[in-house]
Order: C-alpha cells, then structure tokens, then sequence
C-alpha cells in the first residue's frame, strides 16, 4: 500500500491511485482537495483538514482518536463492504508502522 512513496494523512497512498496517471498530483501535493473533493462537494478531504489543518499532525496514525468516524466515513463507491474492511484494516496498520517509525 505504500510502496509508492506518495503517502496520505489515510495511509492510502496515491501512488497505487490510478487518477495519479490522469493528472492527479496526490492528497499532500494537491494539500487535500484532490480530484474526488469537487465530485463529493467538500473543498477539502475532511481526513486532511483534521490532521493538517486543526491538530497540526502528520497523519492519523499520531491521532489517538484514530480510527474515528471521519477516517471511516470516507468510503470508495467502487468496492464491495468486505473489501473496504480489508483496505481500512490495512490503512490502520500503514499508519500504526509510520507512527512507531517516527
């Protein structure tokens, strides 16, 4: 999941994003209004501001909220329910490690 490099305050990383290849320059590049911001109506990734803009973190692996309903909320319409339980159980692990990394 991070193995690209272009790691989000999610523990996505946009590297492995398709939309990278279209244009997309990431969540951290585009300061969390990526492409999909517009088509949600937000200005902003809710995830992002939190992090970034009120509690001044590098991600949500530092938060000891995490994961919290805004982390949950945000959910790929392209997936089935299981296969969003396994990406949001392998985001928590990418975020616990670069938590313990810093």
């Amino acid at each position: 999941m991070d193995s690209k490099g272009m790691k989000t305050v999610c523990g996505l990383d946009c590297g492995d994003c398709v939309y990278v290849k279209e244009g997309c320059r990431g969540c951290n590049t585009e300061k969390g209004a990526p492409f999909w911001t517009q088509l949600a109506g937000v200005s902003v990734c809710p995830v992002y501001d939190c992090c970034v803009n009120q509690k001044r973190i590098a991600h949500c692996g530092l938060c000891e909220q995490m994961p919290c309903p805004r982390f949950t909320q945000i959910k790929d319409p392209n997936i089935t329910e299981e296969q969003e339980r396994e990406c949001l159980k392998a985001r928590v692990a990418v975020l616990k490690r670069r938590a313990k990394a810093r």
